[in-house]
């Protein structure tokens, strides 16, 4: 198994936001990654050595491609990991201290009398090896599992969110959380309940978008009773006035009816001889004979008649004046009901209507025939009761007739009492709006949540099966573990590493005085037999360093196909110490699955850089060159891994590299730059300062003050440079107590100085540095 990527990292320590840049080539078998002190080699160290002990991680985020599986810092302690063993300053710490009694943990080597058992061990790793790839695949499938069901819950719970987001509404932030709980409370043999058909959704839906309205006063279904109308007007039509007849006026009802209205014109106050209309002589005997035929019988049935005639007119009044209120001011989910209710109550309204008309022409008809008695049926199109009864108004006195009464008639009452429970919904609706609205929307909830309850099951399920069998395949792994380690038990042995990390510690540090002493459970470090104590920091870096190279060969750990970290092994070391460190890691790890070595040291970063360069042709192909770099923003550094420069590459000296990072800061177009983007800078600028003047002037070399003195230049500009660079590289003293950090902000007009002052100093060395730094059309500039 590889490390393929670093693909992110998020939150941890100096990774504040890392993601592995599209361009930057995956990681082979051989990796070198250089950066100095504060860039991130620490924090990258103690990442692998996560993967060596793996158990859930809380601190920040990241994620690792082996094999081209992801593995994450919440799927540590699950997934299939390569063996790997990281030297860095935990390890130091962990392995050399010098409390008497304290025991380095035992090496083990293979004994001498244990062939056969040790051929079981290899065909239990065999084993090993297909149950780690069948724990591998059946780990993907339950990942799989689960980020299939991950991506289900939160597209369902988008499709809520989008249905129910409205102002304020508790659905604005709905997510697969929420989603989850509402699936948790569905049960299987009642989910069913919650299930809407398109009619009830529509009208939520309607609801849960709705305002509030205003209250819709009671609408009163008073119409005229046409049973007790019909009644009176057929009692009316069958009574005939008695008086005195003139012949000629009852045979002729117009001509009796104009005589009738000039009569009064003619007596009592308004009492004429003669005929206001003719002016002809009036007898008294025609006026007696007039005013018997127009009796006071006559008068008061044509006072009943016409109070009767007003009545129903009234009615007809009522009827059309009387509507229902605007459908425009119900809820509009409840306006499609409203609209048919409506509809039917016009129809009633005209059929009503129609009726009452009719009882009005009979009236007028009697009106006209005072003296004689007047037939109802033909003005409803009816000539006998016994006759089928034609037309609307036939049926309608039928209906009437036979008592049911003008609400029951052609199912005007149902019409009335759906506008009037449809109304009341309505002022329910607003007298609890917000509660109704919360109704709504949770209805809807739960129903999409319904229709999906069979899906979310079977992926529920999915992800069970899947985990079940990842614990199958994680428990045969572990069996087989346990059955390799108790052999290992029986066979191995740890008496030797100690005699030969003793050996090796001599040659490493160039003296004998220390040694490794085997004890049941592990060593001990002995100093001329005595127990080790006041190590230097440089004996515990070796010493630490030789015993993790020696434990690579433990029989606990698969070097062909583990992984070796090895981070800044020569700290402390002189030079001797660095190229022994050199030696002895490239013959212990030349054989390792995968090497990753991070270093700051220049040096001890060239001797591998060199090594890699040098593979064998097939294995140079698998050789990586990182550098870790760190930015600052806002207060915070911000580490990244990338490419490595190609001058750190390509050339021997880190002067090269150091001289790039002056100029590319030094022309750096001008602008507000943060004071600790450049806190580096002053360091780099002095060591480029002083690797340059250590070759001009050899005689006083690690004296700058002195060697600056010696160099014709512009002494304001000399005592600049020195005054930035004494304040703020890295000397073992600060010249100015106060460290004034408003320094920092002549930076690049320093760089400038430096820059010029090597230029005027040796200008065809100048000329050659250029070339390599920067781009030809500055050069073209330059010269």
């Amino acid at each position: 198994m590889k490390i393929t990527r670093v693909q992110r990292i998020r939150n941890y320590r100096v990774f504040r936001d890392f993601a592995w840049p599209e361009d930057l080539p995956d990681f082979g078998r051989f990796n070198l990654i250089y950066g100095w002190n504060g860039s991130g080699k620490t924090t990258l160290s103690s990442l692998f050595r996560q993967l060596g002990n793996p158990q859930a991680v809380q601190e920040g985020e990241f994620e690792f491609i082996i094999d081209q599986h992801s593995v994450t810092n919440k799927s540590l302690d699950s997934a299939a990991l390569p063996p790997i063993r990281v030297f860095n300053r935990n390890f130091i710490d962990a392995a050399v201290f010098e409390t008497v009694g304290k025991q380095f943990s035992p090496i083990y080597f293979l004994g001498e009398d244990s062939v056969e058992k040790q051929r079981q061990v290899e065909a239990f790793k065999v084993q090993l090896e297909n149950a780690q790839k069948e724990q591998t695949n059946a780990h993907a499938k339950h990942e799989a599992a689960l980020s299939e069901f991950e991506a289900f819950c939160t597209d369902q719970a988008r499709i809520i969110r989008e249905l129910l987001t409205a102002p304020g509404s508790p659905y604005n932030n709905y997510d697969k959380r929420n989603f989850k709980e509402t699936l948790r409370q569905l049960k299987d043999d009642t989910y069913n309940s919650r299930l809407l058909n398109e009619q009830q959704k529509a009208e939520l839906r309607q609801a849960k978008d709705g305002k509030s309205k205003p209250k819709i006063p009671v609408f009163q279904a008073d119409y005229p009773n046409l049973s007790e109308l019909t009644s009176a007007a057929q009692h009316l039509l069958s009574k005939s006035v008695v008086s005195r007849v003139i012949e000629e006026l009852a045979k002729d009802p117009p001509v009796a009816s104009w005589v009738g209205a000039g009569l009064p014109l003619h007596t009592d106050d308004h009492a004429s001889a003669t005929c206001r209309f003719c002016g002809q002589t009036l007898a008294e005997e025609r006026l007696q004979q007039l005013q018997a035929h127009f009796n006071d019988d006559f008068k008061r049935f044509q006072v009943e008649l016409a109070g009767f005639i007003s009545k129903i007119e009234a009615a007809k009044r009522q009827v059309k004046e009387r509507h229902p209120p605007e459908q425009s001011l119900l809820y509009d989910h409840l306006t499609e009901e409203y609209e048919k209710a409506v509809g039917k109550i016009a129809l009633h309204r005209t059929n009503v209507t129609l009726y009452l008309d009719a009882l009005l022409q009979a009236l007028a008809a009697k009106k006209e025939s005072p003296f004689t008695s007047v037939a109802l049926l033909p003005f409803f199109g009816i000539t006998s009761l016994t006759n089928e009864p034609m037309g609307v108004l036939g049926t309608i006195f039928s209906v009437v007739m036979a008592g049911t009464g003008v609400l029951g008639a052609l199912q005007g009452k149902e019409a009335f009492e759906k506008i009037s429970s449809l109304i009341a919904t309505h002022n329910n609706l607003t007298d609890n709006y917000l509660n109704e609205i919360s109704k709504a929307r949770k209805k809807l909830e739960e129903n999409f949540a319904a229709e999906a309850f069979e899906e979310h099951k079977r992926k529920q399920q999915s992800i069970g099966s899947s985990k079940a069998s990842e614990d199958t395949a994680t428990t045969v792994v572990k069996e087989l573990r346990n059955k390799i380690a108790a052999l290992l038990r029986v066979i191995r042995q740890h008496h030797r590493p100690a005699a030969e990390l003793t050996n090796e510690i001599s040659a490493y540090l160039g003296r004998d005085e220390l040694a490794f002493v085997a004890h049941e459970n592990g060593y001990t470090l002995t100093r001329y037999g005595q127990p080790a104590t006041n190590l230097s920091e440089g004996e515990r870096t070796a010493i630490a360093f030789l015993y993790f190279l020696k434990s690579l060969q433990d029989t606990e750990f698969d070097l062909k196909n583990g992984v070796v970290v090895i981070d800044d092994p020569v700290s402390s070391l002189d030079a001797n110490a660095l190229y022994s460190a050199f030696g002895f890691m490239r013959d212990r790890t030349k054989d390792a699955g995968q090497l990753f070595i991070l270093t700051h040291n220049f040096a001890f970063f060239r001797l591998a850089k060199n090594w890699f360069h040098n593979l064998p042709k097939p294995l140079k192909k698998t050789a990586g060159f990182y550098m870790l770099t760190s930015t600052t923003l806002a207060d915070h550094r911000n580490s990244a891994i990338g490419q490595l420069d190609p001058l750190l590459r390509q050339y021997e000296s880190e002067y090269h590299y150091l001289f790039k990072c002056v100029y590319e800061e030094a022309n750096r177009p001008s602008g507000f730059v943060e004071l600790s983007v450049n806190y580096g800078m002053p360091n780099i600028a002095r060591r480029v300062l002083e690797a340059f003047l250590a070759f001009r002037l050899p005689g006083k070399a690690n004296e700058l003050y002195q060697q600056l003195e010696q160099i014709t230049f512009d002494p304001a500009k000399k005592a600049r440079m020195l005054r930035f660079l004494h304040t703020h590289s890295h000397l073992k003293q600060i010249t100015e107590p106060e460290h004034d950090l408003s320094i920092l902000a002549e930076t690049q007009a320093v760089l400038q100085d430096v820059l010029s002052l090597i230029e005027d100093t040796d200008k065809e060395h100048f000329r050659q540095m250029l070339a390599l730094v920067s781009p030809p059309e500055n050069q073209e500039e330059g010269e």
